[in-house]
């Protein structure tokens, strides 16, 4: 697991997918997205669940170059049941970061 840093006061970490997986079980709060796609043209969907058929779809993000996009979603957005990463492409990277919102919030 990565080492965590603090974001919004919050003890966050990050997990990083390269291709459609799940990258969270559980609940948790994203509060960053960063989409690192292939080609241009390339897309993923965010889906709240553990698949892309039985999941909620979060967002579904494009890329109009072959350049990294960074998608900060402030002191984060609550998924239910966890993270799925569905991609275009296996050589697509994203990245999410995350955190537990029942854990407790640590000291300066």
């Amino acid at each position: 697991m990565p080492e965590p840093f603090k974001h919004f006061g919050r003890l966050t970490t990050w997990t990083h997918i390269k291709g459609s997986g799940v990258a969270v079980v559980g609940h948790c709060h994203v509060n960053r997205i960063v989409f690192d796609p292939n080609v241009a043209g390339a897309y993923i969907g965010v889906y709240d669940g553990l698949d892309a058929i039985s999941g909620r779809l979060f967002a579904f993000f494009t890329s109009a170059a072959k350049t990294a996009r960074v998608f900060n979603l402030g002191d984060g957005i609550h998924f239910d049941v966890g993270v799925y990463i569905a991609a275009s492409a296996g050589a697509d990277r994203t990245t999410v970061c995350f955190y537990d919102p029942d854990a407790e919030v640590p000291g300066p």
